[in-house]
């Protein structure tokens, strides 16, 4: 490792505190060649490090070993100090490379680093060594290991395995919900203008926030785009995604939704699932996405919909609105009023009173009997 950074094949090395300083005494390489990262300033520790300790190898006696042996044998390795005046205690430490023996540190730290980074069992209390290179690399939360031909180096040297690029970082988030407008048609009866302007469509869909509010009839497009695509999970060996599915109201059926594949102007390859309908319903909805079986992380979010506003339909004096949104003509019978009582004016059709009659469309009084 020493050597590889040393020429500039690697550019950082991970080493024991002390290995540099051997080779710099052995007279094999200088420290200008080098340069400890984040180094820890203790004058306590004779070797320039830049991490906590971590416990060596501890001696331990086995069973059968009496315990005031192992008491005996462990107070003479107490007493080897490479530094001690008397060369009884001094010769050991210099010949074997170390300065004394010490109680052995608390090991628990070190059992949770290794358990983080996947390599010790806690269930089966063993470490989980592993010959294979690839195998045994084990990526952080937010990361996924690479397939082997995407992981290992192509310029390797010989009688080494290279990882370039063993983990890459998913997109975050992975998996985006959205919502677009669709062109609706509405009927005559709904003021087309203020029901569109009343629409809002939030950028993106965050769980248990608002997504959509539109009136029920406003026709619009769900999209889940997953921004890894499924053509990079394989490459990248990231969970595929199986089964997507959707539903926009408790009382609806789960849609399952098929995905396709698309490139970005800028050439990204990505997914995207859709699904369009109509709101329906007045009031607040949860909409639900689940992704192989389990909720996704944006979900569920809000869809509030509410009633359309309505039309005031104008129509001439002699003539009646009618629920389709059009004016007719007054029948027969009938004669055309005006009401001003209200903000608007409103035209209508009424029946000839007793005495009178209007054997004509569109009139706007009655007549007299004879």
């Amino acid at each position: 490792i020493v050597e590889d950074v040393e020429s500039g094949y690697a550019d950082v090395g991970f080493v024991r505190t002390d290995m540099i300083d051997r080779l710099v005494a052995a007279g094999t390489t200088t420290w200008d060649k080098f340069r400890i990262l984040f180094q820890i300033e203790d004058p306590t520790f004779p070797f320039r490090r830049s991490t906590s300790f971590t416990p060596e190898w501890p001696l331990g006696a086995l069973d059968h070993v009496p315990y005031s042996v192992s008491q005996e044998f462990a107070s003479h390795l107490y007493q080897l100090d490479r530094f001690s005046s008397d060369p009884l205690y001094a010769d050991p430490g210099i010949a074997g490379g170390f300065a004394t023996f010490v109680n052995p540190m608390n090991y628990m730290t070190l059992l949770v680093m290794l358990e983080t980074i996947g390599y010790y069992n806690p269930e089966e209390m063993k470490c989980m060594r592993s010959t294979d290179v690839y195998e045994a690399v084990i990526c952080p939360e937010g990361y996924v290991k690479q397939t082997a031909e995407r992981a290992f180096c192509d310029d390797c040297k010989d009688g080494y395995d290279c990882l370039c690029s063993p983990c890459t970082k998913l997109m975050d988030p992975a998996l985006v919900l959205t919502v677009e407008g669709l062109e609706t048609e509405w009927p005559p009866t709904v003021d087309a203008e203020e029901a569109e302007a009343s629409v809002i469509l939030e950028k993106t869909c965050l769980r248990m926030e608002r997504c959509v509010s539109v009136p029920t009839g406003k026709k619009i497009r769900w999209v889940l785009t997953d921004e890894i695509g499924a053509v990079n999970r394989a490459k990248i060996n990231a969970e595929l995604l199986t089964t997507v599915e959707f539903r926009w109201r408790f009382d609806c059926e789960w849609q399952v939704l098929v995905g396709e594949n698309f490139t970005t102007e800028g050439g990204v390859e990505k997914q995207r699932y859709v699904w369009e309908g109509e709101a329906q319903d007045v009031g607040t909805h949860v909409s639900v996405i689940r992704i192989n079986g389990e909720q996704a992380e944006m979900s569920p979010v809000i869809s509030i919909h509410s009633t359309p506003p309505a039309r005031a339909i104008v129509c001439e004096l002699g003539q009646q609105g009618e629920s389709d949104g059009t004016c007719t003509a007054c029948p027969p019978g009938t004669y055309g009023y005006t009401d001003e009582s209200g903000s608007e004016v409103v035209y209508g059709c009424r029946a000839c009173i007793k005495g009178t009659y209007q054997p004509d469309y569109s009139e706007t009084d009655c007549i007299a009997c004879d």
